[in-house]
């Protein structure tokens, strides 16, 4: 073979050779691109799962979030939470003949008017049907009470005494029957209601449970509320005090204690006071002479009042409230004396103690 053809051959064989090399060199390397690039591959799905999951998480909070916040505005808050004075509002708590309702109405203000005897609500109903039909006036035909239910109620032939209590309502032997009426919680008609701006109580026996249901709501601006005793209780000292102590405990800092039928508040000057009771005997008691007395009447509270307010009042309505009663109002510890010193003086003379609590805060 000459030497051309040698290098010829020889060029063929590198040429193979090379080529085998190469092929050989990727078989080894081509894998572990391969797994390299899978891992890597791999790497990425598993950070895109787990920022995917993230953003799944997150998005449930936000959902779980969104449920609560929905759940809470559905469900219903409690009585506290939600319920503000309502400015031309008052409540008559012991409706009895309609006297303090007519006055409110007078006044211009929208009445709830509650009370368990059901002779009173029927005549009310058409005393004053318009004021109903208008939607001016809601009538509650209920007793109040710890829980909802019905209880006996008994009418006394003196309307006044009439109550839950058989004590109060046959006093000194008075003739009573039973009734059977719904009773309610009185946060349950507050709740359904409002809060009013005015809150007259006057129902025998259950006053306190209208206030104990005041405890931790926006109050009444004003609130009046009976305490006294009878002419068979003498000597006992009521319930006047709890009672001050119960609206003083609730949030109430100012106090008048005002007398009723005459809606005459309790001075602490002593002359003023004698000056009141000397006015009040000679225009209606025992000094009243024909011809001065009706000199004497124009000096009253009570007179003085009906032609400020332009109403005349029934003697057995609880009359005006807040600042429409005359005098300045007493801190706790001043309505505290007055009440001892007045109950006081009261006794000593065998007469039954009939006086309101009004407070404001």
């Amino acid at each position: 073979m000459d030497g051309w053809h040698e290098v010829a051959l020889f060029a063929v064989f590198g040429f193979i050779a090379s080529w085998l090399g190469s092929y050989l060199i990727n078989l080894i390397h081509v894998p572990a691109i391969l797994h390299h690039e899978q891992a890597q591959i791999m790497v990425g799905m598993e950070r895109d799962k787990l920022l995917l999951q993230n953003t799944l998480d997150a998005r449930s909070d936000t959902v779980s979030r969104l449920n609560l916040e929905v759940e809470s505005l559905m469900k219903p808050k409690r009585t506290e939470e939600f319920m503000e004075a309502r400015s031309d509002l008052i409540y008559d708590v012991g409706l009895f003949d309609g006297g303090d309702t007519a006055y409110y109405l007078f006044r211009g203000y929208n009445v709830v008017a509650i009370d368990a005897n059901p002779l009173m609500v029927e005549q009310a109903k058409v005393r004053f049907s318009k004021e109903i039909q208008d939607k001016r006036l809601t009538l509650l035909n209920v007793g109040i009470s710890e829980t909802p239910g019905t209880a006996i109620f008994w009418v006394s032939q003196n309307a006044e005494w009439s109550s839950f209590s058989k004590t109060l309502a046959s006093r000194i032997g008075t003739a009573h029957r039973p009734f059977e009426v719904s009773t309610v919680p009185f946060a349950q008609i507050l709740a359904e209601h409002g809060v009013p701006h005015y809150l007259k109580i006057d129902i025998e026996g259950n006053d306190r449970l209208c206030v104990d249901a005041l405890r931790g709501i926006t109050l009444p601006k004003y609130v009046s509320v009976e305490s006294g005793v009878g002419d068979s209780e003498v000597g006992s000292g009521g319930d006047a005090m709890p009672m001050l102590e119960l609206l003083r405990d609730i949030g109430y800092r100012r106090f008048k204690l005002v007398k009723q039928g005459e809606w005459s508040y309790v001075r602490s000057n002593t002359i003023a006071r004698l000056w009141v009771r000397f006015v009040t005997s000679a225009a209606r008691g025992r000094f009243r002479v024909k011809g001065l007395s009706e000199i004497a009447d124009r000096f009253t509270d009570s007179t003085r009042i009906a032609a400020a307010l332009g109403f005349s009042f029934s003697p057995i309505s609880s009359g005006p409230w807040g600042d429409d009663i005359p005098g300045a109002w007493m801190t706790f510890e001043k309505a505290r004396s007055i009440y001892l010193r007045e109950t006081r003086s009261t006794f000593s003379r065998d007469r039954g103690y009939w006086y309101d609590w009004h407070a404001t805060y």
